[in-house]
């Protein structure tokens, strides 16, 4: 998806207040490529990207969903977690919460000054040596 592409989700007669705020929130963010609705089962309901990678991307960050909620909710003094940030080595998603969605926003990742994607190698790194000294 190109910048500056809206992102079209319209707005649905079963979907909540919350899921339309959320939607009219993430079609602002430029930096975008992908927006996935599911449930917290990680079953797709609505998406903009390929079927098949939505899928996949919901199933994983569901259970990924879960357990950050969960921790957060620890540290958080309210009562309900509305958006968090789950960051890979390549690409971050912004995932905002409902009683009864996720919606998953995936970024684009950042480029160096030769183009290619910037990949968070220092916990790879750290990695690497420990399992040298083993």
């Amino acid at each position: 998806m190109e910048p500056g592409v809206v992102i079209d989700f319209e707005d649905e007669e079963g979907d909540t207040d919350l899921v339309v705020l959320m939607k009219k929130a993430l079609k602002n963010n430029p930096e975008l490529y992908s927006l996935s609705l599911c449930t917290k089962n990680g079953v797709l309901i609505k998406t903009n990207v390929n079927e098949k990678f939505a899928r996949m991307q919901t199933m994983y960050l569901s259970h990924l969903c879960d357990k950050a909620r969960a921790v957060a909710r620890e540290f958080e003094f309210k009562d309900e977690l509305k958006f968090f940030t789950l960051r890979s080595t390549t690409t971050d998603f912004l995932v905002y919460v409902d009683r009864a969605f996720y919606l998953i926003g995936g970024l684009k990742p950042t480029l160096n000054d030769d183009g290619e994607p910037v990949i968070n190698t220092s916990s790879i790194k750290k990695k690497m040596r420990r399992r040298k000294k083993t």
